[in-house]
């Protein structure tokens, strides 16, 4: 059976995350079967079980079942990789997750996102892949939180989903998710999905100018061809 994979360079923001929450993330990745040096080669995926793995050490360790959102206020485009230069070289919001949808491949085969408009605005949904291991709820809100803040950065706007559904039971502790994505979470929902406003939809993408001239020598389509037709350096066999 063919196993799941996520880019390295996303995991080395989680591990950039775990840093800055005062654990010892390279003891993390080791325990969770992950090779540190592999965050710092390109082209490097990791399975999808062991990422899941590394956020259930997290939590264990920080005691903090919270602690996907202890950085919500922070954006790390580098986590997108070329899909952020994509995404940047687009007129506005709903164009950017146009391209993410798109370009995905590049950054997870363990992720399927889909959007759809709704009378309310636009609703993204998120399909995570566990593989052989239940999905952690830190890792898709981890998602969620790292997605939304590159909206805001891209945008140069407080950028905020209408609300938030996640297939999680409420936690004993609803603080941070209210500091965190700042509107209404349905838990025990039957998706996780994200639901903007038409209006935040529109919001211009400001790099767009500096980005189209940087995109002539960076091309998410060949990395995208890459990714889907070659073989890349991999942790599948460990």
């Amino acid at each position: 059976m063919t196993k799941r994979t996520t880019a390295a360079i996303w995991v080395k923001g989680i591990a950039e995350m775990l840093a800055a929450e005062g654990l010892d993330a390279r003891a993390l990745l080791v325990a969770a079967g992950i090779d540190p040096a592999a965050l710092e080669a390109p082209g490097v995926r990791l399975p999808t079980e062991k990422i899941s793995r590394l956020w259930e050490l997290a939590v264990e360790r920080s005691g903090n079942p919270a602690i996907a959102l202890a950085q919500h206020h922070v954006a790390r485009p580098a986590s997108f990789d070329a899909v952020g230069y994509a995404m940047m070289s687009c007129a506005d919001l709903r164009g950017a997750f146009e391209r993410l949808i798109r370009y995905l491949l590049i950054l997870s085969d363990a992720l399927t996102m889909t959007m759809i408009e709704e009378h309310a605005g636009y609703r993204v949904t998120f399909v995570l892949f566990g593989g052989d291991r239940p999905v952690p709820r830190q890792r898709i809100e981890f998602i969620f939180v790292t997605v939304i803040g590159f909206c805001r950065w891209i945008s140069g706007r407080e950028v905020h989903p209408l609300s938030i559904e996640l297939p999680y039971p409420a936690p004993a502790d609803a603080a941070p998710y209210r500091a965190g994505f700042r509107c209404p979470v349905l838990f025990d929902a039957p998706r996780s999905s994200l639901l903007f406003a038409t209006a935040t939809w529109s919001c211009h993408c400001r790099h767009q100018t500096r980005c189209l001239r940087s995109c002539t020598s960076v091309s998410p389509a060949s990395t995208c061809g890459n990714s889907t037709m070659s073989t890349p350096a991999t942790e599948r066999g460990k």
